[in-house]
């Protein structure tokens, strides 16, 4: 099953890297936000290249690992952004999904929405 998911996710072996790795966001989260800027256009719809954000929310409970509150950091987060060219972006990140790694996305538009990846993984 690999890395997300398995028995190694579980044993909490990131705890020690949490130390170092800038949090889940950061290590976790980046490439499902890296994702959310390619599909909304960001930064190619930006007026201003530098900014690409507005503004962040982001909130999380370290619920399998409570050890990970000694470095400011969670295994389960949600995450909200407004980008800068009006788009906004809800992400759920967490290190220790009981039904292995799931990834997919929603994107909502005027007329439609569009599922990517919806399939569950377990």
């Amino acid at each position: 099953m690999g890395e997300h998911g398995s028995d190694l996710s579980f044993s909490g072996f990131f705890v020690r890297f949490s130390a170092t790795s800038g949090g889940l966001f950061t290590d976790v989260g980046v490439h499902e936000i890296d994702s959310a800027r390619w599909l909304t256009g960001v930064p190619s719809g930006c007026p201003n290249i530098k900014k690409e954000v507005n503004k962040v929310y982001a909130f999380g409970q370290p619920v399998q690992h409570p050890e990970l509150a000694e470095y400011q950091d969670t295994d389960n987060g949600i995450g909200i952004i407004e980008f800068a060219n009006g788009v906004n972006c809800v992400t759920h990140i967490g290190r220790i999904a009981k039904n292995g790694h799931e990834t997919y996305v929603e994107v909502f538009g005027t007329e439609a929405r569009v599922n990517v990846n919806n399939v569950s993984v377990s």
